[in-house]
C-alpha cells in the first residue's frame, strides 16, 4: 500500500485571513469610543484645573487689592509706559507668571485677555480680537480647543464682564458666589471674529460680545453713555450701537465647527457641555438643557434672580 506523505500547511487561507481582519476591526471599533472618552475626560480635567486656577487667582487679586480686576483698564495702577491690561493679564502674578506680568513695564508685544460677552454688543470697524505675541500661558489654553493657536498669545477662556468692573468685591456678589460665574470656555478663533485694539498700550484684549442673550441693554442706534465704554471704562469713549445683530437664541455652542462658531457665545470643548468657573472658586459643567433665563441669571452678580432647577 502506498502511503501519502502528510504535508504541514504553511500560512493562512484567504478566509482565515479575512476572519482575523474582521475580528481586529471589531476590536478597534469597540476600543475607539473608549479611548475617545478617556481623552475627553483628560482634556476636561485639564480645562477644569485651568478654570479653577484662573478663578482662584481672581480671589487672590481680590484679597490683595480689595476688588476684582477690571475687564480692561489701568487698574490696579496706571503703568508709566501706558500699558493697559485685561482681567486675565492681572491674574498673571497669581498663577506663577509674575515675570511675564513684569514684562509689561518693558517692550513686550502683547498678551491676550478676551472678555466674556456682556449686555452690549459693540463691534467697531477697527476691531481686533487677538493679541500680539507675548508667549504661551499654558493655563490660558484648553487642550481640547480645536482652533488654531496662531502666532498670538492664545486663550480658551473668557471672563464675565458683568463681574469684572474693576470695583466689585467678591463678598458683594449678592446673588451668591456659587450662582455667578467668572470665566468660561471658548474657542481661540471663531468665524469672522471682531477684535479691539487697546488705545495707548501694547496689551490688547478680545472683543466685547453679546453674552446676555436677552434683549440688548442699549437700543439700536443709541450711543453708549460717556464713561461706559465696555472696552475700557476709564477711557469714556462713546461708541455707536447701530446695526447690532439679533441676539443668539442659545446660551452656548457645544463643539461647533470652526466655520459655524459664533464669537458672541462660549463654546463647549468636550462632549455637549461647557465648563465654567464660578465666583466661589469651583468649576461646573453646564448642559445645553439650561434655559436662557437661567443662563443670563448666572451672569449677573446682583440681579436678584433665582436660578432655575436647570442650573
Amino acid at each position: 500500500m502506498i502511503q501519502r506523505r502528510s504535508q504541514n500547511r504553511l500560512g493562512f487561507t484567504l478566509i482565515e485571513l479575512l476572519v482575523v481582519i474582521a475580528i481586529i476591526a471589531i476590536l478597534i471599533g469597540l476600543l475607539l469610543p473608549a479611548v475617545q472618552k478617556v481623552r475627553e475626560a483628560a482634556a476636561r480635567a485639564q480645562s477644569t484645573n485651568n478654570l479653577k486656577q484662573i478663578a482662584l487667582s481672581f480671589h487672590s487679586f481680590n484679597d490683595v487689592y480689595g476688588y476684582l480686576p477690571p475687564t480692561l483698564g489701568w487698574k490696579p495702577m496706571r503703568m508709566e509706559n501706558g500699558v493697559c491690561g485685561s482681567a486675565l493679564f492681572y491674574s498673571l502674578p497669581f498663577i506663577e507668571e509674575q515675570n511675564r506680568y513684569n514684562q509689561s513695564f518693558g517692550p513686550l508685544t502683547g498678551l491676550v485677555g478676551p472678555i466674556l460677552p456682556g449686555t452690549e454688543h459693540v463691534e467697531p470697524p477697527n476691531a481686533w480680537r487677538g493679541v500680539r505675541t507675548g508667549g504661551l500661558v499654558k493655563s490660558f489654553v484648553a487642550p481640547a480647543d480645536p482652533t488654531s493657536m496662531s502666532n498670538d498669545t492664545p486663550t480658551s477662556y473668557f471672563v464675565n464682564r458683568e463681574v469684572f468692573t474693576g470695583t466689585l468685591k467678591i463678598e458683594f456678589i449678592g446673588d451668591g458666589t456659587s450662582n455667578t460665574f467668572l470665566v468660561g470656555e471658548g474657542y481661540v478663533n471663531c468665524q469672522n471674529p471682531a477684535f479691539v485694539e487697546v488705545r495707548g498700550g501694547q496689551w490688547n484684549i478680545g472683543e466685547v460680545m453679546d453674552f446676555d442673550t436677552a434683549a440688548p441693554l442699549m437700543p439700536a442706534s443709541a450711543p453708549l453713555p460717556g464713561n461706559s465704554n465696555p472696552y475700557a471704562p476709564s477711557f469714556g469713549r462713546n461708541l455707536p450701537t447701530a446695526g447690532l445683530p439679533t441676539p443668539p437664541t442659545i446660551p452656548f455652542q457645544p463643539q461647533p465647527a470652526q466655520g459655524t462658531c459664533d464669537h458672541r457665545l462660549l463654546q463647549g470643548l468636550t462632549g455637549t457641555v461647557v465648563m465654567v468657573g464660578l465666583a466661589d472658586g469651583s468649576v461646573r459643567s453646564v448642559t445645553p438643557a439650561i434655559t436662557l433665563t437661567t443662563w443670563n441669571a448666572a451672569i449677573t452678580p446682583n440681579g436678584g434672580e433665582i436660578l432655575g432647577s436647570d442650573w
